[in-house]
């Protein structure tokens, strides 16, 4: 399913086989990935996904199917881009095309934008926003979803599509939303915080 969704919303990109899933129960994930028990599944070339939560219980399949699509989007993004998008370009993106944002997520939002407290765009952009506090990486995935839905929902799948072409050619973040979307990153930044202010 998401093979045939999230390569028609990116530009008919369907990567080519096999796209290696690896499914576990939660513990076998944490012992294959060593990574924080708050990552619910990852790609890492391969899917990596737990089938269980941490008390042993199999995942609603509404969860599986958010967290499998997820991931596959950074299998798409991989295939049109490389490694060389920013984080919150990536992860907005696979945030973007698995669930909508609620409004709980808004009311989240606001609350950061309003007590100054949101980080900008450069500031989650590099890989070094995996080694923040929980709660921090939390908040970076919640503001990389509301910029990806920002861009997403303005300017619509054509100009993201172009986004991720420009950075596999490896040009520099600043420059690709300059040729894109017209814009300087801060700008982008004041425009979130004008919509959750």
């Amino acid at each position: 399913s998401a093979y045939v969704d999230i390569g028609r919303q990116l530009g008919s990109t369907f990567p080519p086989p096999p796209i290696q899933a690896v499914l576990y129960n939660a513990q076998q994930f944490s012992e294959a990935t060593q990574m924080h028990d708050y990552v619910g599944a990852l790609y890492d070339g391969k899917i990596r996904s737990p089938l269980t939560d941490d008390h042993g219980q199999w995942l609603a399949e509404p969860e599986l199917r958010r967290r499998l699509t997820h991931e596959y989007v950074h299998v798409v993004v991989r295939n049109i881009a490389g490694s060389s998008v920013p984080w919150w370009v990536n992860e907005g993106l696979a945030q973007n095309l698995s669930q909508p944002l609620t409004e709980g997520a808004t009311q989240q939002l606001q609350a950061l934008y309003r007590e100054g407290k949101a980080f900008s765009l450069a500031d989650i952009s590099g890989q070094e926003v995996q080694q923040k506090s929980k709660e921090k990486v939390t908040q970076a995935y919640l503001q990389a979803h509301a910029a990806v839905n920002m861009l997403w929902s303005r300017y619509g799948k054509g100009k993201m599509l172009l986004l991720l072409q420009t950075f596999s050619r490896d040009v520099p973040q600043e420059n690709a939303l300059r040729q894109v979307y017209r814009k300087k990153l801060v700008t982008i930044d004041n425009d979130l915080a004008n919509i959750y202010k």
